[in-house]
């Protein structure tokens, strides 16, 4: 079997054994090792053979096709390009023929290179100072600043949303507000200074003069309809603040 063999090695399994692959034919036994294919930096020529690309050449991103580089002597030693980190490389025209010659091509404003792919990057739309955090930008700095969650007790991604949410709450965004408000109430009044809570037990932070007052009722927008709230049915959106209030 495949595991039992020598490195260089690869089962056949007509043979019941291992066998090495063809010699000169620039070939590796294959991942699952049960064949060969090609090494790397090469290219198939035919069945059962591959070559290698020369020094000046980059495999193409189909592996079938060797594909010039720029490059120039500099002092006896070859010297070729390389794309800067924000670009990829591309070898292949649109309709999948090889290019004359490696070309490098930035990725657009909101993608990075990911494995030689411009993928889209939600962090990349954030200023230096900034984090993405669930799809929104955040100041490094209030992320940093705030406490450690000691309970647990929540998910991490729900930590996020409620970083979120907090954060978007103190930028007066009411519905954050009610959102974060609905999360305290499902985790029963949490005094953790780094909860869904935080908001209304550090009095020191400021809040949006429209938030719910600590000890008062007040009914959360859904829908753009009033629904009441209680523990004992929590399908329903009205939330108490007593726990806090006097």
């Amino acid at each position: 079997m495949p595991g039992s063999c020598q490195q260089g090695y690869y089962y056949e399994p007509s043979a019941l054994g291992c066998v090495t692959c063809p010699v000169n034919a620039s070939m590796v036994p294959s991942a699952d090792g049960f064949g060969c294919s090609c090494a790397e930096h090469s290219v198939p020529v035919g069945i059962g053979r591959c070559k290698p690309c020369n020094a000046t050449e980059v495999v193409s991103a189909d592996g079938y096709t060797c594909v010039p580089r720029r490059c120039q002597n500099v002092s006896g030693r070859i010297a070729c390009r390389k794309c800067p980190n924000d670009y990829i490389t591309v070898t292949q025209n649109i309709d999948g023929s090889p290019l004359k010659e490696v070309q490098c091509v930035k990725c657009a404003r909101g993608f990075k290179p990911v494995n030689n792919v411009c993928a889209r990057c939600e962090s990349c739309t954030c200023a230096k100072n900034q984090i993405i955090v669930r799809g929104i930008c955040i100041p490094k700095t209030y992320v940093n600043s705030r406490p450690k969650y000691e309970e647990n007790s929540l998910h991490p991604l729900a930590l996020l949303d409620v970083v979120k949410h907090e954060y978007l709450c103190m930028q007066n965004n009411l519905r954050s507000c009610h959102t974060l408000a609905n999360e305290c109430v499902r985790n029963f009044y949490s005094t953790d200074a780094a909860g869904p809570c935080r908001l209304w037990i550090q009095p020191k932070l400021i809040t949006p003069k429209d938030m719910p007052v600590i000890g008062q009722t007040y009914y959360l927008m859904v829908s753009n309809r009033r629904r009441p709230w209680s523990l004992e049915t929590p399908e329903a959106l009205q939330v108490r603040y007593r726990f806090f209030g006097s």
